[in-house]
Order: structure tokens, then sequence, then C-alpha cells
């Protein structure tokens, strides 16, 4: 064998005294671990390490027979020059080189839309957190291997203060989600040899899957609150950046209230996505402050949604919100050209802000705590359609989305006084139908 005396350094960092030779014409070492534990050896079983394009290989032999691991490691490499000369995978990547590979290939994946890019990135910044997952052999990651990062992911909510009783089914949904993507993409790559089955199913209860959304929605008394409330903090802000950032947050509720779009929906909208609608066959002599609401209304153009381009809507309220939002812009000379946000990604910060300022953030219903986002307005616009009769498939349309989203999501925090408006409205188109109708108690 011949060594340069950097190499003989490296060998002899990692294998016992005695314990370490060679095979195939000085390919292949073959050695027993030095880590040590407490005194003791960590592990007592032979090891084969060698080189594949530049990559360093290793395996246990799972013996400590010196001839059975001899045979083993033989037949490892031997499998391991097959795959060489016949082009397949041959390189064991960790969790964390599979993540990295795979966020990398998502922005040339036209498969997937915006919007679900952004949501795997975001899941994968989280789990990439949990450095001993990072650690794990893609090809050799168990069932066990994920129960023990959701375990690892609810005590770090749990940390920050949420408690276990707070912990979403779909976040933790979401997760299994995406490492069950990234698994599938491993094997399709040849990373794996086998799929992972079951990963959402084995290690997700029946109770965290249907578990009810902790989000609520506003009712008309609420939103018209929230809308005042924001109105005296425009007057009160103290300098005119805040006067501006605080408008512009008015508008934004306005518009979100009156479209039902997704955050990333509205978020991503420009100027030209906007078709401006108004019915001009109502006389100007009886067009009152209803009429020229309801004449105006928004045609828009969705490119950052979930499943890919379509239209929506705006009614009265966004298309005057829009206008407002225009002579903001005037005002401040900025251009009416292109994000009609500027480009800002979220109202985090000032909608919660508004909504604690409001008293509208939270409120607890029952044993839950729910809370008020920027999402919370797609539920609401939902909600008050319905409460308008209009047909959940009709909404699933407009919405990108579909009538079962809208019954398991939308509305699964529906307020009880609404169900029995609801109720009464069914009830009293019935009496006009079919006359006075009295129920009695036999």
């Amino acid at each position: 064998m011949c060594y340069n005396i950097r190499t003989q350094k490296f060998i002899m960092s990692w294998y016992r005294t005695d314990n370490y030779f060679t095979s195939k014409n000085g390919r292949l070492h073959i050695y027993k671990k030095k880590d040590m534990y407490k005194g003791n050896y960590k592990s007592e079983n032979w090891y084969g390490r060698t080189f594949v394009s530049k990559k360093q290989l290793t395996k246990s032999s799972t013996t400590t027979s010196r001839k059975a691991a001899k045979v083993i490691l033989e037949k490892w490499y031997d499998e391991l020059q097959f795959k060489v000369k016949h082009n397949l995978n041959v390189q064991v990547k960790t969790m964390d080189e599979v993540f990295k590979e795979f966020v990398k290939q998502l922005d040339g994946d036209n498969s997937k839309t915006p919007s679900t890019k952004k949501t795997l990135k975001e899941r994968i910044k989280i789990i990439c957190q949990n450095k001993d997952f990072l650690k794990y052999k893609v090809e050799f990651i168990s069932l066990d291997d994920i129960n023990k990062h959701i375990s690892w992911y609810t005590h770090r909510l749990r940390k920050s203060g949420r408690g276990m009783d707070k912990v979403r089914g779909s976040t933790l949904l979401g997760s299994l989600n995406t490492i069950s993507n990234v698994l599938n993409w491993s094997f399709r790559q040849g990373y794996r040899r086998t799929k992972l089955e079951g990963i959402t199913t084995k290690l997700l209860s029946k109770k965290l899957k249907n578990q009810l959304t902790t989000r609520t929605q506003f009712t008309m008394e609420e939103y018209k609150h929230l809308i005042n409330v924001s109105k005296k903090r425009i007057k009160e802000s103290r300098s005119d950046r805040l006067k501006f950032s605080r408008t512009r947050l008015h508008q934004f509720c306005i518009f979100m209230m009156n479209t039902g779009l997704r955050v990333d929906e509205c978020m991503g909208l420009d100027w030209e996505d906007i078709q401006w609608k108004e019915k001009n066959n109502i006389s100007e002599k009886k067009r009152d402050y209803i009429d020229d609401i309801e004449s105006h209304s928004l045609k828009l153009r969705i490119l950052n949604s979930k499943s890919g381009e379509h239209e929506g809507v705006g009614l009265g309220g966004a298309y005057y919100a829009m206008v407002n939002l225009m002579k903001l812009y005037k005002d401040n000379d900025i251009k009416i050209t292109g994000n009609i946000w500027l480009n800002q990604k979220s109202f985090v910060e000032g909608l919660n802000n508004l909504l604690k300022e409001s008293g509208l953030k939270s409120e607890n219903r029952g044993d839950a705590r729910l809370t008020r986002d920027s999402k919370s307005f797609r539920h609401s616009f939902i909600q008050i359609m319905l409460d308008k009769n209009i047909p959940p498939t009709y909404l699933a349309k407009i919405l990108d989305t579909s009538s079962t989203m809208i019954d398991k999501h939308y509305t699964a925090h529906m307020r009880i006084d609404s169900m029995l408006e609801q109720m009464n409205k069914l009830d009293r188109n019935k009496r006009k139908e079919t006359g006075h109708l009295k129920l009695v108690k036999k």
C-alpha cells in the first residue's frame, strides 16, 4: 500500500491500532472505529470505507467477525462498482443534502405553482432547524425517525408558549406532507430504493387530522368596528409616514373583505391585473350610496394562486379601496404601476396592532381560543356570501377552491347566531310560499 504522509495521518485518525486492513487493491478500507464513550468503544463491529466519484462512503458490516465482515463489505464494494459502471446512483445522502437539492430544483419545477413552492420552502426551513433529523440517511429513514421529528416539532411549539393543546393538526400535517413530498422525490432521484408509505396516515392521529382551525372570521358589526378604529388611528398618526402606512393598511382590509382573496394572491396583484367595471343603467337622480357601491366592481387576474392563473372578482368596496389607494399614491408622488402594494410581502405587524387596538385579535369560544389575521377576511367574505344565499359551488369557482373545502375549513367556526339567522331565513321563505304555518306540541 502506498499513502502519502497526509493520507496516512488521516486514516490513523479513525481506526483502532491493529484493527485495520484493506481489500480490493487497497481501495476498500476495513476497520473498527476508535470512538469511545465513558471509557468503552462505541462499537465492536467492522466498518468499510471507500471513495466513489471523490465522495467518501461508509458502511457497517453489522458483525464483529473479521472474516464475515470482509465478505459483507467486499460484496458492498462490488455493488458500488456495478452501479458506477451502469451509471446508477451510489451516494447515500443525508436529509440535509436532500433538502438542499430539493429546494434548489424547486425554482425550475413547472408542475408546482409559485404559492406551493413558497409554502414548501417555508416548511423545509422549519424542518431544517431539527439538526438531528438532518443527519439521517435518506435511504434508511423510517417512520420512527419521522415520528421523532414530530415529537421535536410539538416540543418546539410548546416551548414557544403555544401549549400542546394549541398545536394544530393542519400544522403537523403540513410538515408530514412536506417530508413525504421530499422522500418521494428522493425515490425518483434514486436516493431511496423504496417508497416510504403511511407517513401521514400512521403518524397523525385521527383527532389531529380532523381538528378544526383556530382561526375565526369577522361579523359585519366587528368589521365595521375595525374600520372605525382604523379611521381613528389614521387621524391620530403622528407622522406622514405613519399616516401613509395606516391608510394603505385601511384599504388592504377593505379590499380583502370585498374580494375573499388569499393573502398571497392579494399581495401579488399588479395594477395591470385589474379591470374596472361600472354599470351605467342606474339613473343619477335615483342613485344612492348603496346603488353607487353595487354598480361598481373589479375583475381580477390572479397569477399567484395555488392552481395557476384564474379570474377573481371584487365588489364595490374593493373598487373604491383601489380608487382611494390610487389617490394615496398620487398624493405621495408614487407611480400607479407594478405591484399595488409596492412589493410589500405582508401587513402582519400593522394588522395585528389594529386588531389588538380594536379588541378583535382573539376570543374565547368554549375551550377554544380563536384568533384573527389576514386570512380571516377570506373566511368573512365566504360567510357573508353564504348568508346572502350565494351557492357554495359559485363561491368555489371565483375563489379557486372547492365547495368541500368551504364547508370543511371556512365555515368550521360558523357562529351559532349566523346559523340561526340562516335557518330563520329559510323558515321565512317557506312561510311566504305555503302561508302561515304553526308549530304545535302533540
